[in-house]
């Protein structure tokens, strides 16, 4: 029976070649969250009426914003002005708009039945991509049903930002 051999430069070369395409694919997992932004998420049953999003600097540019959207929070003769809804928006002051900005994104779905699931924020150039969407539903029974998320992010993760688009889906 004749022994054979294994050549050790073949096991070194195919030993480098992975290491090479290891390298490679932790490269491109970096680079594919390295521009994720930080945020602080909270989910809503909607805010005001269909689709919203909003990227908002400042306590003023929130009160346009919620008037714009029929959105109570600053109209105290307003009989909604008290809701849980409105007082959670007013805590949102010029303290919080020092440091901070904040998205608003409300899916405007219809039906019942309907899954969130927010996904992350990312910053490509001068543009923020929320990644929300909304799964599942039913036609059963059409009601309003826009469910949506209040995305803390902080002035200094996404200077230089100019717009909020949504993150395209396939």
């Amino acid at each position: 029976m004749e022994k054979k051999y294994i050549d050790s430069r073949k096991i070194v070369d195919a030993i480098a070649i992975f290491l090479v395409l290891a390298i490679l694919v932790g490269v491109a997992i970096t680079n594919a969250t390295s521009n994720r932004v930080p945020t602080k998420v909270y989910n809503y049953g909607g805010f005001g009426r269909g689709y919203t999003l909003e990227l908002i600097d400042s306590l003023d540019e929130l009160k346009v914003v919620c008037n714009a959207h029929d959105v109570s929070a600053f109209n105290p003769s307003d009989n909604r002005y008290d809701s849980n809804f409105n007082k959670m928006i007013r805590e949102y002051d010029d303290k919080f708009f020092e440091k901070k900005s904040l998205i608003i994104y409300t899916l405007g779905t219809t039906g019942t039945g309907w899954m969130y699931s927010f996904e992350g924020v990312y910053k490509e150039d001068d543009v923020l991509l929320v990644d929300a969407f909304a799964f599942g539903g039913s036609s059963l029974m059409q009601v309003a049903s826009g469910a949506g998320f209040f995305i803390e992010v902080k002035k200094s993760d996404i200077k230089g930002v100019t717009r909020v688009e949504a993150m395209p889906r396939d």
